[in-house]
C-alpha cells in the first residue's frame, strides 16, 4: 500500500513518484484576472497533465532550467519526458488549488494548497517568462 505523500510538483522534484487517494480536481484559476490568472492557469495544466499523467505536457509546462534539474535527479540520461514518466506512473492525487499569485516582472510566485494524509498544505511554485509564457521554474520553496 502506498503512503500519501506531497502533491505531484514535489515527486516530479524528486523524480520520484507519490501516492494519495484523491483525484478531484478543481479550478482555482478563475479567482484570478490577467497575468495573475495566466500563471494560475499553468497550475490548472500541470494538474491536468497529471491526472492525465501526460508527461509531455508536464514537460511542456516546464522551464528549460527546471528540465535540467529534472533530467540531472533522473541521471542525466533520461528525457524529461521518461522523467516525468517515472514520477507520474503511481501518481493519483493531483487536486492543487491556487490560493495567491505574486507577480515581479518575468517572475512570479504562486500559493498553492493541495491535501496530504487529509491535511491542507500550502507550497510555492516559482514561474518565469519564458518565450513569452510563464512556465514552472521550481516546484516547491
Amino acid at each position: 500500500m502506498q503512503t500519501p505523500v506531497r502533491p505531484l510538483f514535489l515527486a516530479l522534484a524528486a523524480a520520484t513518484a507519490l501516492g494519495g487517494c484523491s483525484q478531484t480536481t478543481n479550478d482555482s484559476s478563475t479567482d484570478f484576472q490577467g497575468e495573475q490568472k495566466l500563471v494560475a492557469n499553468v497550475v490548472e495544466d500541470l494538474q491536468d497533465a497529471g491526472a492525465s499523467k501526460d508527461a509531455d505536457g508536464v514537460c511542456r509546462l516546464l522551464s528549460e532550467q527546471l528540465i535540467t534539474k529534472i533530467r540531472a535527479t533522473a541521471g542525466g540520461n533520461a528525457s524529461c519526458e521518461e522523467a516525468v514518466d517515472d514520477a507520474l506512473q503511481d501518481a493519483d492525487a493531483f487536486d492543487l488549488s491556487v490560493k495567491k499569485v505574486t507577480i515581479t516582472g518575468t517572475n512570479a510566485t504562486a500559493v498553492v494548497e493541495s491535501k496530504d494524509n487529509d491535511k491542507d498544505v500550502r507550497d510555492t511554485l516559482t514561474f518565469m517568462k519564458e518565450a513569452g509564457r510563464w512556465k514552472i521554474s521550481a516546484l516547491a520553496t
